[in-house]
């Protein structure tokens, strides 16, 4: 019982900002951006997108690639038109990957026109990637199997 009124001093004395570094230090996803950035980038971000998205997978180092992470790297901060812009001033893009072929093998069955419309329609999206690219900075936001996110097995 005498413990209570200790964790509240404990707490008070703790303040949001502290709160804020220990959960920046526990989440991989929130260690890229200060505060302030966050807060910036967060409100431009496009609606259905959150800074703690996991868009990818880094196969080599067995974890997931957030939002954040990705927009850090790039060193993304908010212009004054309220746009979001790399750290060369590039206006930042999300390109939603197009989900690819269902890994069962049904596209094997395919016939020879749908194949040549998955082909034509796959050389479309490489085409409006590099033309996305000549324009602005690009971030990849790669499909997962429920909601539309990357799957990562964390």
């Amino acid at each position: 019982m005498r413990l209570i009124p200790w964790i509240a001093v404990g707490m008070t004395l703790v303040g949001c900002e502290s709160v804020e570094r220990i959960a920046a230090l526990t989440d991989p996803c929130r260690q890229h951006l200060s505060l302030a950035e966050r807060w910036a980038v967060a409100k431009c971000l496009p609606d259905g997108l959150h800074l703690s998205d996991k868009i990818d997978y880094d196969l080599t180092a067995h974890r997931p690639i957030c939002l954040e992470e990705s927009l850090a790297e790039v060193g993304a901060n908010v212009s004054q038109d309220g746009k979001l812009r790399d750290g060369q001033g590039k206006e930042i893009y999300f390109y939603h990957v197009p989900a690819g072929p269902v890994a069962s093998g049904a596209h094997i069955e395919d016939s020879v026109e749908e194949s040549k419309r998955k082909s034509i329609k796959h050389q479309q999206e490489e085409k409006l990637l590099r033309e996305l690219q000549e324009k602005y900075r690009v971030i990849s936001i790669y499909p997962g199997p429920n909601d539309g996110r990357m799957y990562c097995p964390c």
